[in-house]
């Protein structure tokens, strides 16, 4: 018969035992809810975006996005071969600076992918992107934030309104727009998005500067608006409200 004291560690340990159960139980419990929640934003996408569709080597038209293959096409053809991601070209009019005042990281992305598949198709994945990539941004932008359980996850269900936003259909980050040519500034978005949550860890716990940086670096690659905003919404969420950890924010990031 155990004594008192070895009863009560007994009773101890089976307590503890019990607690990090609970714990591990919780925490593949959200790890399900997040891939789930995911998977069905993902799903809905596809629904529009149907994998048929993108796997087909067809030309992708709609609004400016045909006048986009040519520049792809050369930035896999002339650019990228000899390591450049602007020059000139004589294909248009008297010739002019291919992406000297464009943006060229998203046309780099389909040049490289040509090199694995077809053109048409690395065109049409890296075109559509963007409008995959936002729903995730969102949920580990939010994640990065601090906001617990479900909180990411309603904004990843939630970014599926400005994607099929149908207001407007040429300033882009909505489907509409992104079909139309806007796509640059779709993937933009999605960027920059993560970029506010990256930058938001980094101020609060000092984690993630690196990756921050290489994020603010890749935004104007993609669209300069995008930049802007993300700069201005960034400043704001760093300004040292209310005093506290809004002021540690505030002189961590610019110190």
């Amino acid at each position: 018969m155990d004594s008192p004291w070895q009863a009560r560690d007994k009773k101890r340990l089976f307590g503890c035992e019990k607690g990090r159960l609970l714990r591990h139980l919780g925490i593949l419990i959200r790890a399900f809810s997040d891939i789930l929640c995911l998977a069905l934003v993902f799903y809905f996408i596809l629904g529009i975006f149907k994998p048929a569709y993108l796997l087909s080597p067809t030309h992708t038209t709609g609004g400016d996005m045909g006048s986009h293959m040519y520049s792809a096409k050369f930035m896999a053809e002339e650019l990228l071969p000899n390591l450049r991601l602007s020059g000139w070209t004589m294909d248009w009019y008297a010739g002019l600076p291919l992406f000297e005042f464009y943006f060229p990281l998203p046309f780099a992305a389909i040049a490289l992918l040509s090199y694995a598949t077809e053109f048409n198709i690395a065109f049409k994945l890296i075109t559509a992107s963007g409008v995959f990539l936002l729903p995730f941004a969102t949920y580990a932008s939010m994640r990065l934030m601090g906001f617990g359980y479900p909180m990411p996850q309603i904004a990843a269900a939630f970014s599926l309104v400005m994607l099929f936003n149908e207001e407007y259909n040429m300033w882009g980050g909505n489907v509409k727009s992104n079909m139309a040519g806007m796509f640059t500034f779709t993937i933009g978005v999605g960027v920059t998005i993560l970029f506010l949550g990256l930058i938001y860890a980094y101020a609060l716990r000092g984690k993630h500067y690196a990756k921050a940086c290489l994020a603010l670096a890749l935004i104007p690659l993609c669209h300069i608006y995008t930049l802007i905003w993300g700069v201005l919404s960034s400043a704001f969420l760093l300004m040292p409200w209310g005093g506290g950890d809004g002021l540690k924010r505030f002189n961590r990031t610019f110190s």
